[in-house]
């Protein structure tokens, strides 16, 4: 079965731009803040940033739409022609005006960053209160306005077991949500603090497979960063990296390999070709001793 250009695989070869570092939420699980906490977030670097990389972009923060700048940077990314995808908590969409201004300023996606399902687990996560009905709020708001929306679920120690229920409370409460991002926490920004939140990946797997038997039931697209495609079964072709090279996007596959390491057993995979193994930050933790899944010939599917 090919895999075909969808939707995400056209966000796939988006560059990331933080615009702030500023964020109304505190996640035990973030990754980023710490790390571009020395960035220069003036206007005249961020829109060098974002004229120097291609012609698929990602604002990030933070939180992005704590930027004061956020519309100018929007739109002299339109004005380059550039996509716009907005990678957002989505709680201050809650705020009608400002989703609806966001929309008409031509954001080509918003990419939810959605950890749990239930407010209070939400609330530990976050380390914030009375914000998960915002974000639900926000979502539906988007929605209504006909926007195109991708949910990000970040996967660690606290959720994992949740997956599969999150999808069916996904299907249950929004109607035009058709993508799913998972991704694997990465070990770096505040999880380094909190290494316990990194569970292994083995444990994860029944999890995530149930995951994508729900995807697929209620056809809702999704895709999988940060855990080898060895742990997807079945469902491996929808690896990020596979599709980053099914699309050719060469500038984030350099990315994923700066990232990741193969190992040994990694050489006698027949996805050895299609992957580029585990991150070094989950190797480092584990001080290498991991288990991994290396599939052969007879367990492949015609691509």
């Amino acid at each position: 079965m090919a895999i075909k250009k969808s939707q995400i695989g056209e966000e796939i070869s988006s560059s990331l731009v933080p615009v702030t570092n500023k964020c109304n939420q505190n996640c035990l699980h973030c990754s980023t803040r710490e790390i571009f906490r020395n960035l220069d977030f003036s206007l005249k670097s961020t829109l060098k940033r974002v004229h120097q990389i291609g012609n698929l972009i990602t604002l990030t923060g933070g939180e992005p739409t704590l930027s004061p700048n956020l519309f100018k940077i929007i739109d002299f990314a339109k004005r380059e022609r550039k996509k716009v995808e907005l990678f957002t908590n989505g709680t201050t969409l809650s705020y009608l005006a400002l989703a609806q201004k966001l929309f008409l300023s031509k954001v080509d996606l918003f990419n939810i960053g959605l950890s749990a399902y239930d407010e209070n687990l939400y609330n530990k996560i976050t380390r914030t209160r009375g914000l998960f009905k915002a974000k639900v709020k926000g979502i539906k708001n988007l929605e209504k306005l006909g926007a195109n929306i991708k949910l990000t679920y970040p996967i660690h120690t606290l959720n994992y077991k949740h997956l599969s229920k999150f999808i069916d409370w996904v299907k249950k409460n929004f109607q035009t949500v058709k993508s799913v991002q998972f991704n694997f926490l990465c070990f770096e920004g505040e999880a380094l603090k909190n290494s316990w939140l990194v569970p292994k990946y083995e444990k994860v797997e029944p999890y995530l497979i149930s995951a994508f038997k729900k995807c697929s039931k209620y056809k809702i697209d999704f895709i999988v960063d940060h855990i080898p495609p060895c742990f997807l079964g079945d469902f491996f072709e929808h690896h990020i990296d596979l599709r980053k090279l099914k699309m050719n996007a060469v500038f984030e596959l350099k990315h994923s390999l700066k990232e990741k390491k193969k190992i040994e057993v990694c050489s006698g995979c027949q996805l050895n070709s299609l992957c580029c193994g585990p991150r070094k930050d989950y190797l480092k933790l584990w001080k290498n001793k991991i288990v991994l899944k290396p599939i052969y010939v007879a367990k492949l599917r015609k691509t």
